[in-house]
């Protein structure tokens, strides 16, 4: 049930009238997992991280906690925050601790 919930999610995202991109980190870690290249063809463009999200990034990381592996959750997150963006995912545990500190989530 949970895979289904998270399909409707993504389709309402995908349908929606709402621009929609991916950081070049989350793009980074879409990459490493089994999905197909033709996913390039739904968002061909990939937001890059700066030097001011590094410094968002890591202050995420030092106010959730520093828990491990978070950094690139932090680094996804910053890039949404500063692109003025709600950040959609199917990964909420992760980024919701994030919530109180500047992050929208969809």
């Amino acid at each position: 049930m949970a895979g289904r919930a998270a399909e409707a999610r993504l389709i309402g995202w995908l349908t929606s009238e709402k621009t929609i991109g991916m950081s070049a980190v989350a793009w980074g870690e879409f990459l490493c997992g089994p999905r197909s290249s033709a996913a390039w063809r739904l968002l061909p463009a990939a937001e890059p991280m700066g030097r001011a999200d590094a410094k968002q990034a890591a202050k995420f990381f030092n106010l959730t906690g520093r828990r491990s592996k978070s950094f690139a959750d932090g680094s996804i997150a910053a890039i949404a925050v500063r692109a003025g963006a709600s950040l959609a995912t199917g990964n909420l545990p992760d980024f919701a601790p994030m919530v109180p500190h500047g992050l929208v989530i969809a």
